[in-house]
């Protein structure tokens, strides 16, 4: 019907911008978006999306945390720096090839640890297009979205997800 038409959901080149349209953030709760929101990072390379992601994970899984004025956030150098990690470092590099995703469960676990955010676990889901899988990656996100405790990172190519031809970018 004409309704539901107007009601679907948009994707690819007709979507609805956040900006234009942010009536659920006002009716959820949206914990992880809240605990990530200002932390939010931009890739310093084209290739750097794994540190980008993990470190605003990482300032994400602190939030609920007192910080001071003199506790450094994580940003992308303090985190490779810390972790020292020189192969993840040149991955994400001017040069690099960027990572896996076995690779970023390594290098995030790593983090983890040595940046003493004890309690957390790294788990890398493939998809392979079956009906299981959606229904698993459903019931994932809507787990996911009762606290701020735990952060799906998300590994996609933008036109396949959405069908914008203009958007083959991860």
């Amino acid at each position: 019907s004409r309704a539901e038409t107007k009601t679907a959901p948009k994707y690819g080149p007709e979507a609805t911008r956040l900006y234009l349209d942010h009536a659920y953030l006002k009716k959820g709760a949206a914990p992880d978006f809240w605990a990530l929101l200002p932390y939010y990072q931009h890739q310093q390379t084209g290739s750097a999306c794994s540190i980008a992601s993990a470190t605003m994970v990482l300032n994400g899984i602190r939030a609920p945390e007192r910080l001071t004025s003199s506790i450094e956030l994580f940003t992308q150098d303090s985190v490779l720096q810390r972790t020292g990690d020189a192969k993840w470092t040149r991955a994400v590099g001017r040069m690099g090839g960027g990572t896996t995703l076995e690779e970023l469960r390594g290098y995030l676990s790593a983090a983890l640890e040595k940046l003493n955010l004890r309690g957390w676990q790294v788990e890398v889901l493939h998809a392979d297009g079956t009906p299981e899988f959606a229904r698993k990656l459903h019931a994932l996100l809507v787990e996911n979205e009762k606290s701020d405790r735990s952060f799906i990172i998300a590994n996609f190519l933008q036109n396949e997800l959405t069908g914008d031809p203009e958007g083959a970018v991860g």
